[in-house]
């Protein structure tokens, strides 16, 4: 009830939920604007209507203000529903006043004169009263003092690491990018060199000239922060383009340009001016001014060290443009690699879809009784060869834990194992295809009411607890029920590809074992996935319209959730990978270009006193391929580095695959050969005559 006052977000219209609404028969609702104007017309009589939310009626009490889109912004919130109703919004089979269920995030505003620390100390002195008043229930109750504007502690661990390593590729990027004005800047410089001379003989200081050259730059990079912002606001779609089909119904992040992007550009666009203009500034501001007039002479132009400061140049770019390939290269052997990752179960031809039977209403045989109506009626579909059910799906985004106590076994801290769980349907190992290397499968007696309660445990979980890995006829205790194991399944892949090996419980479905949220039923088929995930929606809401239908589609599209890290941070290693070698190739050229009109001169006498054009070509080449060898080895160790942050996300292969980093740093080299090769090829080529001369 005071979550809107404690956000300080007023209603637009009616009222916000209040401390009124905290009671178990307050059925009130608060829209947000958006729902408020798609799903009802931007109606002021829907204030005071009614909703149904599962079956139960709701009175709309309120609309929140437009822009508001609840705590986090990348989930879209269409209401706001009293926490004391979780039960009727939610159903899930679990009680909300368990102590020992820590599920709710606090969000707090400090007093007047408090600070972060002030508020930790405070919060840790209360929960040491509580694990005090309950030493069984909160006997690990802690509570973690962050910002609110930090991302959430549950998130923050996968979450962080995906966007610090996209930051990361982007400042990469940048500092390419950078490294390449530089040394266009610096090539410049050489060109303008009589300029120069000639405005510091007619009275400019040193200080006039460095001004103007950084007043350019500062121009330049103005402009391209425009041109960068619209093409911003050109691409921002595009990044949702990214989400799987499942799993993401309510991701939607804000995709306004707000003043912080605004002034993040600002920023970028300082540090572009000084990180790429400040070196060529001062070049400019050392020319001699007695060389270009005297002589017209500007391949010394700027000093001795120019090329050297140009090759450096070159071997940042190469060694972000390595880092970056090396990186792309892994995340695409990972890919490649996952999709023939053996997950341990058949996903050939599979087609998934969650009934939701929360709205009906059912106690358990009443459920019970709809999914054995709708199993039969989906077995008789045409090209269904085989049908079963289950609580989570393999890959999918949901996850059950029980707590569970297995005879024999004494956890580290004495408390119950939260144990991953499936509830499954009999005949489910067998049409997944899941071997049991011991016991059997769950039969049609299995979850009936007269019948024990079973179960099937995996391998890891079996090693684990039970001495030999014998688990078949051992007992354990699911919260305070006891059921006995009567199966040994093979581990599969249960949550993300690579995970490492974890206890898995399955328990059998029936009457005795109700699941109030409904299954996600697996059918295995022949017919094409989107007609089939039409025919099941249909199958399933056939008993009951109520019947929400939730991610009905083939297995495919389904799990490709499990892949949008890799494939987010894989497109942003292509296109910033993509993007740094064409600014490598455009700096080894320009400064290959450079060097060899710099030395023309010199190439025309080597010729003229027999040397064999082909070998001063290959000096060149071989010359700018040294120039970017230590910028290679710097590009292994940043590799290194942006792989420290795939960890979790690879899959069959390290962030030090050799073959991957190996075949990176030929590509880079093979790019500097040739991109050196192309202005190289003029050597020799001229009047050596008109080169001598001139």
């Amino acid at each position: 009830g005071t979550y809107f006052t404690t956000l300080g977000v007023p209603p637009a219209r009616g009222r916000a939920l209040g401390p009124e609404d905290d009671r178990l028969a307050a059925r009130v609702v608060v829209l947000s604007d958006e729902a408020w104007r798609t799903r009802f017309g931007a109606d002021p009589g829907a204030v005071g209507g009614t909703v149904h939310l599962n079956g139960t009626p709701f009175t709309v009490v309120g609309v929140a203000p437009a822009g508001f889109r609840g705590s986090y912004d990348g989930l879209g919130t269409e209401l706001w529903a009293p926490l004391m109703t979780y039960d009727v919004v939610r159903p899930r089979g679990l009680d909300i006043r368990r102590r020992s269920w820590g599920w709710l995030q606090a969000t707090a505003r400090l007093a007047p004169g408090a600070s972060l620390d002030s508020a930790r100390a405070e919060a840790g002195a209360i929960a040491g009263a509580l694990r005090r008043e309950y030493p069984r229930e909160d006997a690990r109750l802690g509570f973690t003092v962050v910002p609110a504007s930090t991302l959430p502690e549950s998130m923050t661990p996968e979450l962080s690491r995906g966007l610090l390593f996209a930051l990361g590729v982007a400042v990469l990027a940048l500092l390419a990018a950078c490294a390449n004005v530089a040394n266009a800047a610096l090539a410049t410089v050489t060109d303008r060199g009589a300029e120069i001379a000639v405005r510091m003989a007619l009275g400019a200081s040193r200080r006039d000239v460095a001004r103007q050259w950084l007043a350019e730059s500062l121009v330049a990079a103005t402009a391209a922060a425009g041109l960068g912002l619209l093409l911003a606001l050109w691409l921002r779609d595009g990044l949702l383009a990214l989400r799987p089909l499942a799993g993401f119904e309510n991701f939607a992040p804000s995709t306004d340009v707000g003043w912080r992007v605004w002034a993040g550009a600002a920023l970028a666009m300082a540090v572009t001016t000084v990180l790429a203009g400040v070196l060529p500034a001062f070049r400019a501001s050392r020319v001699d001014p007695a060389q270009p007039l005297r002589d017209g002479a500007t391949a010394n132009v700027g000093g001795s060290r120019g090329p050297w400061t140009r090759a450096v140049l070159v071997s940042a770019q190469a060694a972000v443009a390595l880092a970056l390939v090396a990186v792309a290269a892994l995340l695409g052997q990972s890919l490649a690699t996952s999709r023939w990752y053996d997950v341990g179960f058949d996903r050939q031809g599979l087609v998934v879809a969650r009934a939701n039977v929360s709205a009906l209403g059912h106690d358990a045989t009443a459920s019970y009784a709809y999914h054995a109506t709708v199993m039969a009626r989906v077995k008789a579909l045409p090209g269904v060869s085989e049908v079963t059910a289950a609580a989570v799906v393999p890959l999918g985004h949901n996850d059950e834990r029980r707590g569970v106590t297995v005879d024999g076994y004494v956890p580290p801290d004495g408390d119950a194992i939260p144990m991953a769980t499936n509830i499954v349907w009999p005949g489910y190992f067998e049409m997944m295809r899941i071997p049991l290397v011991a016991g059997r499968p769950f039969d049609e007696a299995d979850g009936r009411p007269a019948a024990p309660l079973v179960a099937v445990v995996n391998e890891t979980a079996a090693r684990r607890y039970w001495p030999g890995g014998q688990a078949v006829g051992r007992q354990i205790r699911v919260g305070s029920t006891p059921v006995q194991v009567v199966g040994v399944a093979r581990d599969i892949t249960y949550y993300a590809i690579g995970e490492p090996p974890m206890p898995y419980l399955y328990l059998a479905y029936g009457p005795s074992q109700p699941y109030q949220d409904g299954l996600t039923f697996h059918v295995r088929t022949a017919v094409g996935p989107a007609v089939m995930a039409r025919q099941l929606t249909r199958e399933l809401r056939a008993p009951d319209p109520r019947v929400r239908v939730v991610d009905a589609l083939g297995y495919d599209d389904l799990r490709a959730a499990a892949l949008l890290p890799a494939r987010a941070m894989g497109w942003l290693s292509v296109g910033f990978g993509g993007l740094a070698v064409a600014l490598f190739v455009v700096g080894v050229y320009g400064v290959t270009a450079c060097a060899v009109a710099a030395r023309r001169r010199e190439f025309a006498l080597r010729v003229a006193l027999g040397a064999r054009p082909e070998s001063v070509r290959a000096d060149v080449v071989r010359r700018a391929v040294v120039w970017g060898l230590p910028g290679t080895l710097a590009g292994l160790l940043l590799a290194l580095g942006l792989g420290r942050l795939l960890r979790g996300v690879l899959v069959g292969v390290t962030a030090a695959d050799p073959w991957s980093l190996g075949a990176a740093t030929a590509a880079v080299l093979a790019v500097m050969a040739i991109a050196a090769w192309v202005p190289a090829r003029q050597v020799g080529r001229r009047d050596l005559a008109v080169d001598l001369r001139n």
